[in-house]
């Protein structure tokens, strides 16, 4: 077995294994998919839930953003 043999057979292998691992994270991506539709379906406060943890984030985002503008203000002096 020549040089190029082997690394034509590496190269063969890693694409294999690239075409694996895509098949494998599009199905995890499809099951996901499902899972959130069958829960949306059957969850009627879906979208209340959704509001609410939006403005969780939202809420945090602004003390975040708040404590960054404190901080600057003490080291600037401004």
């Amino acid at each position: 077995m020549s040089l190029t043999d082997f690394c034509g057979k590496v190269a063969l292998g890693f694409a294999c294994l690239i075409v694996i691992i895509s098949i494998l994270l599009f199905l995890m991506l499809a099951a996901c998919t499902a899972i959130g539709m069958c829960e949306s379906v059957s969850n009627p406060h879906a979208s209340e839930d959704a509001r609410v943890s939006y403005q969780n984030v939202t809420a945090k985002i602004s003390n975040g953003t708040t404590g960054f503008n404190l901080a600057v203000n003490n080291i600037t002096g401004g």
